[in-house]
């Protein structure tokens, strides 16, 4: 209908007489006053159509300029369509999207850690037996140890929409996977080794078979670390195992007691066999040499009384040799003896009671 139609049925309405309530009276149905009242704001509204259609026109610039979004350092953009994904998840930086609610624009981080901990904040066991039920695990040698662990991960960039969309709760699916692969690690290893010396391995192997089960999931996230914290045994055999600990610790300090006083025994006795062992040499080459010097002084001699027979000098010679023979023989003999040397009345007396003083045949 166009504007002259409006005033022209304005002017009839208005040159006609208003029938009254109740619908009686000539003339034929007049129009209802909503009808007139709608045909009013229509005419207030053709004569400002102008600004109208430029507010209409800014506000759907600015809708549409709300399309740009902003993916900050560390983070992933993903866009839905009527709840559709479209496109690879956008890099940081300025893109654009389809306004609300034409399109939605999830941004997660990819680079924080993401940590959940495991067996210290769960109910604790019902039955009384310390620690809680999440926590406690049964060994390979059939034995029940308590167990609290923290699995840090963090969202695969790669994979961004694989963790939005593919699982409704992410946190607690890896909560429950985790739970399993350490309870199957452990179950594979010992208690000693869980407590001591295996942890290594079987946190090595709890992340290994924690990333394999969220693959299988398609999680799309990463496992960064998983910690095992405090392993124990329960709560009421805690006391018997401080025990074996002790005696287990006891026992490393005596063998290495043992160890040190063995090294030492060692080491003393190693020394004294090297000083005894230079000592023989030493007196081995004070012996060679002396036997060199009296082989040469023997091989002179008999130089000597072969040059010159069996003179005056050749006897003089061998009378002094043999001398000298007699004194040395003494020397070696009295060294390391006690002598007492007698005189006069008392020392012939004493040598006459032992027979020493007296010659000849018989006496």
């Amino acid at each position: 209908m166009s504007a002259w139609d409006w005033d022209k049925l304005d002017k009839q309405q208005r040159g006609k007489p208003q029938r009254p309530p109740g619908g009686g009276g000539g003339g034929g149905p007049g129009i209802p006053p909503e009808i007139l009242e709608f045909f009013n704001r229509l005419k207030w509204f053709k004569g400002k159509s102008l600004l109208v259609w430029i507010a209409v026109a800014l506000v759907v610039l600015f809708w549409l300029a709300s399309g740009f979004y902003q993916v900050r350092p560390g983070h992933r953009g993903v866009v839905k369509i009527f709840g559709r994904v479209v496109g690879k998840p956008t890099l940081p930086g300025l893109h654009y999207a389809p306004p609300y609610p034409i399109a939605e624009v999830s941004r997660p981080k990819v680079t924080s850690v993401r940590q959940i901990t495991l067996g210290g904040s769960d109910s604790e066991d019902p039955s009384g037996g310390g620690g809680s039920i999440q926590s406690q695990m049964l060994t390979k040698d059939a034995r029940i140890i308590s167990v609290k662990f923290i699995v840090q991960y963090k969202i695969n960039a790669v994979q961004v929409v694989d963790y939005l969309f593919n699982v409704l709760d992410q946190r607690q699916t890896v909560k429950s996977a985790a739970a399993a692969a350490l309870r199957a690690v452990v179950a594979r290893t010992n208690f000693s080794d869980v407590l001591a010396k295996g942890r290594r391995q079987v946190m090595a192997h709890g992340k290994r078979l924690l990333q394999r089960i969220l693959n299988a999931y398609r999680l799309g996230v990463d496992v960064v670390e998983v910690k095992l914290l405090n392993p124990s045994p329960p709560r009421p055999v805690v006391a018997a195992f401080d025990d074996v600990k002790k005696a287990e610790q006891d026992k490393v300090r005596y063998v290495r007691q043992a160890q040190e006083f063995r090294r030492k025994l060692l080491e003393a006795a190693y020394g004294e066999a090297k000083q005894m062992l230079d000592q023989a040499k030493a007196y081995r080459e004070q012996k060679l040499r002396q036997a060199e010097g009296d082989t040469a002084r023997f091989r002179a001699l008999a130089a000597f009384l072969k040059l010159y027979g069996a003179g005056p000098q050749a006897k003089l010679a061998r009378r002094i040799t043999l001398e000298r023979l007699y004194l040395e023989a003494l020397e070696a003999v009295l060294a390391g003896s006690r002598k007492f040397v007698l005189s006069g009345r008392i020392g012939s007396r004493l040598l006459s009671h032992f027979g020493l003083g007296q010659s000849g045949p018989g006496k």
